[in-house]
């Protein structure tokens, strides 16, 4: 008995530890899987909420699918989970086939080099095209690897896009269509424009040759008249014949002006006019042209001309009649502008440049008009509709920039309308940078 004893009571005890072991083994097993029901019951509750379709594929088979994934390729749950192995791969489109099986290949077999994230077409139940954006992770799960995808319709962004790019290449066939009616129109006008230019030069040309003979010949005529008539200065008629003479030969003189100025710029215009660079004395230049402007009678007594230029100034390197032209045609336009009042021109030598001004008291430019003043045939209204003698063709300060420019300088203009405008000119001095 008491042998007994010694030997069952550590074999009870071994028994109640076993069984306690099991029992153990069973609770824990049991609150795990109730662990796991209520994981997998909050997992199915995510995902039924979701707008993504959420499936996982193991062994080439959709094992769990939540209804947006469904929904996608409008097919039921039931017939999705019963599919034969790949047979989701009818719901790929044929171009994206080959791919996405690849893709799901090594997913479920965890090898590198698995695209994640990439996008491709399905083919829903009834037979309509989808563009889907998939992301895809490799998991571990009931012993072994399987895909877990998530699925976003991304077939409205696609259209977008599409009719985005559509746009975009009607807009760009469009606008390649106006560029060449443009680049065509441009070719045409060019044309023209270099016709037009042979037309005037060859007109002017033509003209100037009579002209100077017309001029010569009024000249000639004055003289006799003045010869036969210098007894009889009384004589009404004789005055006004040489008066009007006078007028005949001023005007054969603006026109034959007006031919040199055209000429001048068709030739800088083509690259064919000729400087005649100098080293040149501006006092020299300006005070022979302000000269003959002190004795001009078409302008009115009304205009007092002042004149500031020092005694020397630095020697420029130029064509001393471009100067000439330039320094006129400010003074002109400036006389012709003003009735009465003031004209000044000035000259100094400031900051490594040749500097002159033109200024008047007469009455100026619009506004609207100050950025136009050097474009070819330019007109500026000065709103006076009963005085049109001080309208010039439009060319001289056309031809004054394009002179200024030609030796690296520039023009500048300041003008309140009303109250007279200024012209600068600014040309670097020989050695000095533009």
């Amino acid at each position: 008995f008491l042998y007994l004893e010694v030997r069952t009571i550590p074999r009870y005890k071994l028994l109640f530890k076993e069984a306690s072991r099991r029992l153990s083994d069973a609770l824990s097993e049991t609150l795990m899987s109730k662990e796991l029901r209520q994981s997998e019951e909050r997992f199915r509750t995510f995902s039924e909420q979701t707008m993504l379709g959420i499936g996982l594929i193991q062994d080439d088979r959709i094992t769990f699918a939540n209804q947006a994934f469904c929904d996608l390729f409008e097919v039921s749950i039931e017939e999705l989970l019963s599919m034969p192995p790949k047979g989701f791969m009818r719901f790929v489109h044929p171009d994206d086939r080959a791919f996405v099986s690849m893709q799901v290949q090594k997913k479920q077999r965890n090898q590198s080099g698995a695209v994640g994230t990439y996008e491709w077409r399905a083919i829903t139940a009834t037979g309509r095209v989808r563009w889907v954006e998939i992301h895809s992770k490799t998991i571990h799960i009931g012993g072994g690897f399987a895909d877990l995808i998530c699925l976003l319709d991304v077939s409205k962004i696609h259209k977008t896009g599409q009719d985005l790019q559509s746009l975009v290449e009607e807009r760009t066939a469009a606008l390649k269509k106006k560029t060449m009616e443009l680049e065509d129109a441009y070719d045409q006008l060019s044309r023209l424009d270099r016709m037009k230019s042979m037309f005037l030069t060859s007109v002017a040309h033509d003209l100037r040759t009579p002209l100077t003979s017309v001029l010569g010949y009024v000249q000639l005529i004055r003289k006799d008249l003045e010869k036969v008539y210098q007894d009889r200065k009384e004589d009404r008629a004789a005055t006004r014949i040489l008066s009007n003479l006078e007028i005949v030969s001023s005007e054969a003189r603006r026109l034959n002006g007006l031919f040199d100025v055209f000429m001048d710029l068709t030739a800088i215009h083509e690259g064919s006019a000729k400087w005649k660079d100098v080293p040149v004395d501006p006092v020299s230049i300006l005070s022979g042209v302000s000269d003959s402007f002190r004795y001009r009678d078409q302008y009115s007594d009304a205009v007092r001309f002042e004149v500031n230029i020092p005694e020397k100034l630095p020697l420029l390197h130029l064509d001393p009649k471009r100067l000439v032209q330039v320094v006129s045609v400010l003074l002109d336009n400036a006389f012709r502008h003003t009735a009465e009042g003031v004209v000044s021109l000035a000259a100094s030598a400031e900051g490594g440049h040749f500097v002159l001004t033109v200024s008047d008291t007469g009455s100026g430019i619009p506004a609207a008009d100050l950025a136009k003043v050097f474009e070819p045939f330019h007109q500026v209204d000065t709103g006076d509709t009963l005085n049109r003698t001080d309208k010039g063709p439009g060319l001289g300060l056309t031809l004054c920039r394009q002179i200024v420019e030609h030796y690296g300088g520039v023009m500048e203009i300041d003008s309140i309308e009303g109250k007279g405008a200024t012209f600068i000119v600014r040309i670097p001095l020989p050695g000095e940078a533009s």
